[in-house]
């Protein structure tokens, strides 16, 4: 059985590394939330071992060696406070541009994460649909129903927000119309923007604007 110094190396190495990288490309989201503690575990995992392939001539074989040896005491405080920053801090920032490259579509990364296993940034499908308009950089039109027949209809763009899991569905819409009997959307009511309760809404349609 491992020793406690052991088994706190193996997990700094083989999960934290890992659990950060994802965490800072979920951008927050509860993302893991259904999942089995086991898949969770391995995409940690699968994370934390490509982490390792890219830091480890340069920063993590010289930790882990020094580590293992005992031998952390005989080097300076920065050089092993910067190696061990690779191992805790770089992966959650690392993470959060890479979250950003998700979101923004660059250059194909969000495909290949995604392939990989280690950006499943949807979450539910609220965050899922929300996601998807902002991606599409463009402005829609937002009919909500609410849970009381009403309709609410306004302009999602550059102002507007939508919360994601795990905080409670909330909408801000910049721009609401009133709604003609027909259900499409007429003059401007609201030029300063409405806001939407989660709990309110029983169905959401998404157009171009």
């Amino acid at each position: 059985m491992p020793s406690t110094v052991e088994a706190v190396v193996i997990f700094t190495v083989l999960i934290a590394p890992g659990y950060l990288l994802t965490q800072g490309i979920a951008q927050g989201r509860n993302v893991d939330a259904d999942l089995p503690d086991l898949h969770v575990l391995a995409k940690a995992v699968v994370a934390s071992v490509l982490w390792l392939i890219v830091t480890w001539w340069w920063a993590t074989e010289a930790l882990i060696r020094w580590v293992g040896n005992d031998t952390v005491d005989l080097h300076s405080a920065g050089a092993v406070t910067w190696r061990a920053a690779v191992l805790i801090v770089a992966p959650y920032v690392v993470g959060r541009i890479l979250g950003a490259a998700v979101k923004g579509k660059w250059w194909g990364i969000s495909g290949i994460l995604r392939a990989m296993g280690i950006a499943s940034t949807r979450g539910t499908p609220w965050d899922f649909a929300w996601q998807e308009v902002t991606e599409s950089g463009n402005p829609l039109l937002v009919v909500i129903t609410l849970d009381d027949g009403s309709k609410v209809a306004g302009q999602f763009a550059d102002r507007s927000r939508a919360t994601v899991s795990p905080q409670q569905p909330e909408v801000y819409l910049e721009q609401a119309y009133e709604v003609k009997k027909d259900g499409t959307p007429g003059l401007v009511v609201y030029d300063r923007g409405v806001h939407v309760a989660g709990e309110k809404i029983s169905a959401i349609a998404f157009k171009e604007a």
